[in-house]
């Protein structure tokens, strides 16, 4: 005989039933639901197929419902409120503007060096990676001419800009 999986008693079925009735967390409801299933005694098997988790997925859920009860399992992504920008827009607005000019070194403009720039001006340590997503969030992009041809006539390059590219086409 299959036994089903051992979930706690921290809410009687009728109060998990309520529960879930009026949960408006999506997420909290779904695994109330696998609570629920397991309160019903169904093999774990069973759980997976009728709640679309996997396995491993919903003996986590009973863990963190039996050893932290049923506020455990609401979202908490929902309060998260992420993190604070690195820089504020004042210093965005700055960065922008320090882009224009030429680095102190005189070179180009690059992540390490905006990096460099970002972590004086925060007091904190700033990966490259960081800075070039500040970069392209400015809209800054590195520019060079291309390569000219090693084969490429300047006359004909000059006479063609000039519009004179009539004299230099090809009789057909």
């Amino acid at each position: 005989m299959k036994r089903g999986l051992t979930v706690a008693a921290h809410l009687t079925p009728g109060k998990l039933k309520k529960r879930m009735r009026t949960e408006t967390d999506p997420t909290a409801l779904r695994r109330f639901q696998v609570i629920w299933l397991g309160l019903q005694g169904l093999p774990s098997k069973e759980i997976v197929r009728l709640s679309g988790y996997g396995r491993d997925w919903v003996f986590k859920i009973i863990k963190q419902y039996n050893e932290l009860g049923p506020d455990s399992l609401r979202d908490a992504r929902v309060n998260n409120g992420g993190h604070t920008a690195l820089l504020t827009p004042e210093q965005v607005l700055e960065l922008t503007e320090r882009l224009k000019t030429r680095p102190d070194d005189g070179g180009l403009w690059t992540s390490p060096k905006v990096a460099a720039w970002m972590s004086e001006k925060t007091g904190r340590t700033v990966g490259f990676k960081v800075a070039w997503e500040y970069m392209k969030r400015i809209g800054f992009s590195l520019q060079q001419p291309r390569p000219a041809h090693a084969k490429a006539d300047k006359e004909a390059q000059t006479a063609f800009k000039k519009g004179g590219s009539e004299q230099l086409s090809m009789p057909f």
